[in-house]
């Protein structure tokens, strides 16, 4: 095992929107890897930094904000023992032992972590969309991913466009809180689901 100072402290990362956003170790060998630490390199707004200094968001600050709020809204549904769902009046009784809750977050913030790559394994540049481009990077991500992991993470990568344009025609508000770089993408993606 590495025993480098670096990966015994936890990884605490500044963020413009949450503040103090902690890594969790057992993902650090994904969290480190060039690859991703690339996305601190790509801005989520793409050129709009240049008009609006203070648009400095990055994909690796967007995906650590996708890790914090997939974590927030499993503790909130595992803290309540129920699992409400579309269709049915009574809620699921949700009977995971501690242990099995912390590895199911484990892997919704491994897939969070991982959700842009597709971003990074094109050659396009980092504006097509504005070109009218969709660069289906979650379809990208995905079988680029499946080389090492299964569908526990390749099919919330490959999904999590349609899961933003499910909840764009479902929960009220949720298009309008989007920057318009995602309504953009959203558009070229076929929009709200109908």
């Amino acid at each position: 095992k590495d025993r480098s100072p670096r990966l015994l402290q936890p990884v605490l990362r500044d963020d413009p929107i949450y503040g103090n956003l902690e890594v969790d170790r057992k993902l650090f060998p994904v969290y480190f890897h060039p690859l991703v630490q690339r996305l601190n390199y790509v801005r989520q707004l793409s050129f709009a930094y240049l008009v609006f200094p203070s648009a400095s968001h990055t994909r690796l600050s967007h995906i650590l904000g996708v890790m914090r709020n997939a974590r927030l809204a499993l503790r909130t549904i595992f803290d309540k023992h129920r699992l409400y769902r579309a269709g049915k009046s009574e809620p699921d009784q949700i009977g995971l032992t501690q242990e099995e809750q912390d590895k199911f977050c484990l892997k919704a913030e491994l897939c969070a972590l991982l959700h842009d790559v597709g971003h990074l394994i094109h050659d396009l540049p980092q504006d097509i969309a504005e070109k009218g481009v969709d660069t289906q990077h979650e379809a990208l991500g995905s079988a680029w991913l499946s080389r090492w992991f299964g569908t526990e993470v390749t099919e919330p990568v490959r999904l999590h466009v349609e899961a933003k344009r499910y909840l764009c025609t479902a929960e009220p508000g949720y298009f309008d809180r989007l920057s318009e770089a995602s309504k953009l993408s959203l558009r070229l993606q076929g929009g709200p689901l109908s």
